[in-house]
Protein backbone atom coordinates (compact mmCIF):
# COMPACT_ATOMS: atom_id res chain seq x y z
CA UNK A 1 0.00 0.00 0.00
CA UNK A 2 1.22 3.25 -0.91
CA UNK A 3 1.05 6.42 1.33
CA UNK A 4 -1.22 7.94 -0.61
CA UNK A 5 -4.83 7.63 0.85
CA UNK A 6 -6.96 6.31 -2.18
CA UNK A 7 -9.44 9.50 -1.67
CA UNK A 8 -11.31 8.40 -4.84
CA UNK A 9 -12.13 4.92 -4.30
CA UNK A 10 -14.45 4.99 -1.04
CA UNK A 11 -14.17 1.21 -0.51
CA UNK A 12 -10.43 1.41 -0.75
CA UNK A 13 -9.97 4.30 1.28
CA UNK A 14 -12.25 2.35 4.29
CA UNK A 15 -9.56 -0.31 4.41
CA UNK A 16 -6.81 2.29 3.91
CA UNK A 17 -8.25 3.71 7.20
CA UNK A 18 -8.22 0.22 8.86
CA UNK A 19 -4.74 -0.82 8.00
CA UNK A 20 -2.68 2.39 8.22
CA UNK A 21 -4.40 4.21 11.34
CA UNK A 22 -6.83 2.14 13.18
CA UNK A 23 -4.03 -0.82 13.45
CA UNK A 24 -1.23 1.94 14.26
CA UNK A 25 -3.67 3.07 16.71
CA UNK A 26 -4.22 -0.60 18.35
CA UNK A 27 -0.61 -1.16 18.63
CA UNK A 28 0.78 2.63 20.00
CA UNK A 29 -1.02 4.03 22.11
CA UNK A 30 -1.61 1.66 24.34
CA UNK A 31 2.12 1.83 24.70
CA UNK A 32 2.28 5.80 25.28
CA UNK A 33 -0.29 5.37 27.79
CA UNK A 34 1.75 2.98 29.57
CA UNK A 35 4.95 5.20 29.51
CA UNK A 36 2.85 7.90 30.44
CA UNK A 37 1.83 5.83 33.89
CA UNK A 38 5.64 5.16 34.74
CA UNK A 39 6.23 8.68 34.47
CA UNK A 40 3.66 9.66 36.69
CA UNK A 41 4.84 6.80 38.80
CA UNK A 42 8.50 7.12 38.96
CA UNK A 43 8.54 11.18 39.23
CA UNK A 44 5.23 12.00 41.37
CA UNK A 45 5.36 15.06 43.21
CA UNK A 46 7.92 16.38 40.55
CA UNK A 47 6.22 19.94 39.74
CA UNK A 48 6.63 18.83 36.27
CA UNK A 49 4.77 15.21 36.34
CA UNK A 50 2.14 15.33 33.38
CA UNK A 51 -0.20 14.07 36.53
CA UNK A 52 -3.09 12.52 34.54
CA UNK A 53 -1.96 11.90 31.19
CA UNK A 54 -2.40 8.25 31.28
CA UNK A 55 -5.92 8.35 32.40
CA UNK A 56 -7.12 10.47 29.95
CA UNK A 57 -5.14 8.46 27.23
CA UNK A 58 -6.46 5.31 28.65
CA UNK A 59 -10.14 6.58 28.28
CA UNK A 60 -9.10 8.06 25.30
CA UNK A 61 -8.01 4.36 23.96
CA UNK A 62 -11.63 3.26 25.25
CA UNK A 63 -13.22 5.56 23.57
CA UNK A 64 -11.25 4.89 20.26
CA UNK A 65 -11.41 1.26 20.26
CA UNK A 66 -15.28 1.92 20.63
CA UNK A 67 -15.31 3.99 17.62
CA UNK A 68 -12.99 2.04 15.42
CA UNK A 69 -15.24 -1.08 16.08
CA UNK A 70 -18.02 1.01 15.21
CA UNK A 71 -16.55 1.61 11.65
CA UNK A 72 -15.16 -1.42 11.36
CA UNK A 73 -18.13 -3.17 11.62
CA UNK A 74 -20.99 -1.16 10.64
CA UNK A 75 -19.94 1.84 8.60
CA UNK A 76 -17.22 0.71 6.32
CA UNK A 77 -19.06 -2.69 5.33
CA UNK A 78 -21.81 -0.93 4.33
CA UNK A 79 -19.32 1.80 2.58
CA UNK A 80 -17.78 -0.65 0.78
CA UNK A 81 -21.27 -2.16 -0.67
CA UNK A 82 -21.58 0.97 -2.04
CA UNK A 83 -23.81 2.34 0.69
CA UNK A 84 -27.73 1.99 2.01
CA UNK A 85 -30.29 4.28 2.76
CA UNK A 86 -29.58 5.76 6.20
CA UNK A 87 -26.00 6.06 5.95
CA UNK A 88 -25.46 9.65 6.79
CA UNK A 89 -26.37 8.65 10.24
CA UNK A 90 -23.80 6.58 11.39
CA UNK A 91 -21.58 9.22 8.99
CA UNK A 92 -22.73 11.82 11.27
CA UNK A 93 -21.92 9.68 14.72
CA UNK A 94 -18.43 8.93 13.41
CA UNK A 95 -18.04 12.95 12.56
CA UNK A 96 -19.21 13.83 15.75
CA UNK A 97 -16.83 10.69 17.84
CA UNK A 98 -13.65 12.70 15.64
CA UNK A 99 -14.95 16.16 16.84
CA UNK A 100 -14.69 14.63 20.66
CA UNK A 101 -10.73 12.76 19.87
CA UNK A 102 -10.07 16.21 18.55
CA UNK A 103 -11.21 17.92 21.76
CA UNK A 104 -9.73 14.87 23.65
CA UNK A 105 -5.90 15.93 22.14
CA UNK A 106 -6.33 19.29 22.77
CA UNK A 107 -7.12 18.93 26.38
CA UNK A 108 -3.68 16.89 26.07
CA UNK A 109 -1.90 19.98 24.60
CA UNK A 110 -3.36 22.15 26.88
CA UNK A 111 -2.42 20.89 29.81
CA UNK A 112 0.67 18.82 29.49
CA UNK A 113 1.99 20.15 26.22
CA UNK A 114 3.76 23.54 27.05
CA UNK A 115 4.16 26.19 24.29
CA UNK A 116 1.76 23.74 21.94
CA UNK A 117 -1.20 25.68 21.53
CA UNK A 118 -4.31 23.86 21.23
Amino acid sequence: MTDAAPIHDTAALTQYIETRYHALHREQLPQLAAMAERVESVHAGDADVPAGLSGILRRMIGELEVHMKKEELILFPAIRKGGMPGIEHPIAVMRANHDDHAADVAEIRRRFCQGNPA
